[in-house]
């Protein structure tokens, strides 16, 4: 999410899927291209959100 200069105040709100069901396959985990992938291995990642109040 982002603002224009001298833009953005007021309320933000970003929906990832339609709804709670959809949003269960919203995000995924993609390996690049040309990355090394293996047919025996789960891949599996960690998001950690972190929300601002910014500019003071």
């Amino acid at each position: 999410m982002s603002a224009n200069e001298e833009q953005g105040m007021g309320k933000w709100v970003d929906k990832f899927g339609a709804d709670n069901a959809a949003a269960t396959d919203a995000i995924t985990l993609t390996i690049p291209g040309k990355s090394a992938k293996y047919a025996d291995s789960e891949y599996a990642t960690t998001l950690t959100w972190t929300l601002s109040d910014t500019p003071e």
